[in-house]
């Protein structure tokens, strides 16, 4: 739910939206956000948490065989670390071609069940975020 005035915030989980100036985020919008944050944010990147974000650009031109156990084991430790509110309820993988790997992410809150995509190719990578498990699995941008 995305809201405009401070004053309309009811929840303690909320943030100004990363997609629309001026906008607030909260509730599962907000975990959908941290969690898109937490994944495209270079670890190191952040000078007073250089501990946040994702390794996710040693992943980049690096073999399937390799690609895959670290990428799980990235996202595991990031979002564990860096967005304790969620639940990781399963990560899978998915081969695109010969050496493109999609990571679909179900995770769960007392907020609400979301899931992610995490693509990883030869030269772009960014999640994208779907929405409840119990609607099926589709995605869209989140920026």
């Amino acid at each position: 739910m995305a809201v405009t005035l401070t004053s309309d915030i009811t929840t303690p989980y909320w943030q100004l939206s990363s997609a629309n100036q001026g906008e607030i985020v909260t509730d599962l919008d907000y975990l959908k956000q941290q969690v898109a944050l937490a994944l495209t944010t270079s670890k190191g990147s952040v000078p007073f948490d250089p501990e946040f974000g994702f390794n996710l650009i040693e992943l980049l031109d690096k073999p399937v065989n390799f690609v895959i156990p670290n990428g799980k084991l990235g996202i595991l430790d990031t979002l564990n670390r860096d967005v304790p509110q969620v639940t990781i309820e399963s990560i899978r993988h998915q081969l695109v071609g010969l050496s493109n790997v999609v990571f679909e992410v179900y995770l769960s809150s007392n907020l609400g069940n979301f899931a992610i995509n995490v693509p990883i190719t030869q030269n772009f990578a960014s999640p994208t975020v779907g929405g409840a498990f119990s609607s099926g699995f589709s995605s869209g941008f989140l920026i």
